[in-house]
C-alpha cells in the first residue's frame, strides 16, 4: 500500500501539464468549490454582481497561495516548478471540504467563514491556539482543517523528497505561518496601514474591520453590501500581490519566454493606452468637476483598471502575432514567434491568461469596465484573425483600430464620471480623437509593406507606393493638427497647432526604413503618438487654466 501511494506520487509530479491544462484544472477547482458553497444555500438569493466578486475573490486568494507555496516547495525541495506545481494542484483538492464540514457542524446555523480581524497581541495568541476562538465567525472549523491537513501535507512530502528531519520542520513551521498569514491577512495589512496614525499596538479587530468592511465610494461607485466590500477589497490585493509573484516566477523559472514577452510587449503602445485612459479620466474631471479618487482603495481600483487595460493590449499582441507570422517573417524578424523564444502553445496560452484577466479584473473595477474591455478584445480579434481579418482593409482598419482606442478613453472617462456615461463629454473631442486616430494609426503600416504585399493586407503604403503615401498621410495629419483651433472653437490656438502640424509633416516625410535612423518607420507610431500625446497635454492645460 505504502509503495503504491509513493508511486502515486511519482506518477503524479511527472504528469506532463501544459501552461493551459493547469490553468483549467485550477479554475475548475475554484469552480467546484463556488458550486459547493451555492449548492448548500450559503449564496441563496444572492445577485450575480455579488457572485462575482465571491468568486473573484475565492479565485484570486487561492491564486496567490498556490503561487507562494509553489515558490516554497521549490526552495524546499529544490525540485522543479512542474514537479511541485503537479502536487500542489493534486492537493488544492482540500479546499473543497470546508463548506461540506461546516455546513454539517453547524446543521443550519449561521457562520461565515473568511479571515480572523485582531490587534498585533491578539494574533500572536490565534497564531499559538490554531485561530483561537469564535470558529462561526473567521477561520471556522472546516478550515482550520483544511490547515492542519495542508500543512501535515507538505511536511511529509519535504521529509519525502529531502530526508531531512531539520527541512520538514521547517515546512511544518512556514506552511503553518503562510497560512496564518493568509488567514488573517487583513489584520496584517491593517497594522501597515495604519501603524503610523494610530500605534502598532492600539490596532484592535475594529479598525481592521473599519478599513475591509466598512460601504466606501469607490471611484464614484457607491459599494453599500458589507461582503461585497470585503471581497473587492481583498480582490485588489491579491490581483497586484499575485502579478508580481508570478512575474517573479517567470522571470526565475523560465527566463527566455520572459525576456521575449517583456521586449515585445510594444511599450510605447502600452504608454498610448495609460494616456488615452488618463486622459479620459482627466476630461472627466474637468467638465463634470468629478472628485479626484486620492482613497486608497480607489486608488488600487484605479491602478487595477491600468493593469486590465495593459493585459487587454497585450492580449491583442498575442493575436496580431499568431496570424502575422508570414508578415513579420519578413519585417519583423526578433518577434517572438520568428525567434522561436516561445513555443507557439505556450504563446497562445499567455494571450488567453492575459484575455482572462484583463476581463476579471476589469469585472471587479465595474460592470462597464468589463463590456468595454471586452469589447475592445472583440474589435482586436476581428482586426487580426480570420475569417473577418479587417486589417487587410484600408482606412477601414485604422477606423476599427481607432474604434478600439476611443473604448480605451470612453472607459477612463465613464470610470470617474458621476454620470457614468459619455453625456458630459463634448462631441467635438471625440470627433477630433476618432479622425486623428484613424489617420495616426496609418503610420504603423510603413514598416510591414513587403510583408503586407505578401500578405494581400492592402494598406496605404501598399495601394500607393512608400513615397506616395507618405505624403497623402502628411498631409492628412497636417490638418488634423492645423484645423483643431476649428473644431475646438479656439482661434488663439492656431499658432500652437500650425507649427506642431508643420513638425508632424517633417518628421513623416523624413520617414526611412532604415532601423538605426531617428525617423526609421519602427519608431513612426511612437513620434506621432508622442507629439499626439504633447499637444493633448497642452489643449488639457489651455482649457484647465481657461476654465
Amino acid at each position: 500500500m505504502w509503495k503504491k501511494f509513493l508511486l502515486f506520487l511519482q506518477d503524479l509530479e511527472n504528469t506532463p501539464q501544459s501552461l493551459l491544462s493547469y490553468g483549467g484544472a485550477f479554475l475548475s477547482i475554484i469552480i467546484l468549490r463556488l458550486t459547493i458553497e451555492a449548492s448548500l444555500g450559503h449564496f441563496s438569493q444572492k445577485s450575480f454582481r455579488f457572485i462575482f466578486f465571491e468568486f473573484t475573490h475565492t479565485f484570486l486568494f487561492f491564486l496567490f497561495a498556490l503561487l507562494l507555496f509553489s515558490f516554497l516547495f521549490r526552495f524546499l525541495t529544490k525540485e522543479s516548478l512542474l514537479r511541485v506545481s503537479n502536487i500542489l494542484l493534486f492537493g488544492f483538492l482540500i479546499i473543497l471540504l470546508p463548506p461540506i464540514i461546516d455546513t454539517w457542524i453547524f446543521r443550519g446555523q449561521d457562520f461565515w467563514s473568511f479571515y480572523e480581524f485582531d490587534g498585533l497581541q491578539g494574533l500572536f495568541w490565534r497564531y499559538l491556539t490554531l485561530f483561537g476562538d469564535s470558529p462561526r465567525i473567521g477561520i471556522t472549523y472546516g478550515v482550520r482543517l483544511e490547515v492542519v491537513l495542508m500543512t501535515l501535507g507538505s511536511t511529509f512530502y519535504t521529509f519525502y523528497k529531502t530526508r531531512s528531519k531539520k527541512l520538514a520542520f521547517l515546512a511544518f513551521w512556514l506552511t503553518y505561518s503562510l497560512f496564518f498569514i493568509l488567514g488573517t491577512f487583513p489584520s496584517w495589512l491593517t497594522l501597515v496601514l495604519k501603524t503610523t496614525s494610530i500605534g502598532i499596538l492600539a490596532i484592535s479587530d475594529l479598525h481592521v474591520a473599519s478599513l475591509f468592511l466598512t460601504p466606501e465610494t469607490i471611484l464614484n461607485s457607491a459599494m453599500t453590501d458589507v461582503r461585497s466590500v470585503l471581497n473587492i477589497k481583498m480582490s485588489l490585493f491579491y490581483a497586484f500581490f499575485s502579478g508580481f509573484t508570478l512575474s517573479f516566477l517567470l522571470r526565475r523559472e523560465q527566463p527566455r519566454a520572459s525576456a521575449a514577452l517583456f521586449k515585445h510587449a510594444r511599450f510605447p503602445q502600452i504608454f498610448h493606452h495609460g494616456g488615452l485612459l488618463l486622459l479620459g479620466s482627466l476630461l472627466a474631471w474637468h467638465f463634470e468637476q468629478a472628485p479626484l479618487p486620492f482613497s486608497l482603495f480607489s486608488i488600487l481600483t484605479y491602478g487595477l483598471l491600468i493593469f486590465s487595460v495593459v493585459l487587454a493590449w497585450l492580449t491583442s499582441v498575442v493575436i496580431n502575432d499568431i496570424y502575422d507570422t508570414s508578415i513579420d517573417a519578413l519585417t519583423n524578424l526578433d518577434r517572438p514567434l520568428i525567434k522561436k523564444n516561445i513555443p507557439h502553445q505556450t504563446f497562445l496560452a499567455y494571450g488567453i491568461f492575459f484575455f482572462f484577466f484583463s476581463l476579471l479584473f476589469a469585472g471587479i473595477v465595474s460592470p462597464t469596465a468589463l463590456f468595454l474591455i471586452f469589447l475592445y478584445q472583440v474589435f482586436a480579434y476581428v482586426y487580426s484573425a480570420p475569417p473577418l481579418r479587417l486589417k487587410r482593409l484600408p482606412l477601414l482598419a485604422t477606423l476599427l483600430a481607432a474604434f478600439a482606442n476611443i473604448l480605451i478613453f470612453a472607459l477612463g472617462y465613464i470610470t470617474l464620471s458621476q454620470e457614468k456615461s459619455l453625456t458630459t463629454l463634448p462631441t467635438s473631442i471625440l470627433l477630433y480623437l476618432l479622425l486623428a486616430l484613424t489617420i495616426g494609426l496609418c503610420l504603423k503600416d510603413f514598416k510591414d509593406i513587403a510583408g503586407d504585399a505578401k500578405d494581400h493586407v492592402f494598406t496605404l503604403p501598399v495601394l500607393f507606393g512608400e513615397t506616395r503615401a507618405k505624403y497623402i498621410l502628411a498631409s492628412l495629419i497636417f490638418c488634423i493638427f492645423a484645423l483643431s483651433p476649428i473644431i475646438f472653437n479656439q482661434s488663439t490656438l492656431f499658432p500652437l497647432s500650425f507649427i506642431v502640424a508643420s513638425l508632424a509633416f517633417y518628421i513623416i516625410q523624413k520617414g526611412t526604413s532604415h532601423r538605426k535612423s531617428l525617423f526609421s518607420y519602427h519608431r513612426f507610431s511612437f513620434l506621432f503618438f508622442l507629439l499626439l500625446f504633447c499637444y493633448g497635454t497642452l489643449l488639457a492645460l489651455f482649457f484647465l487654466f481657461k476654465h
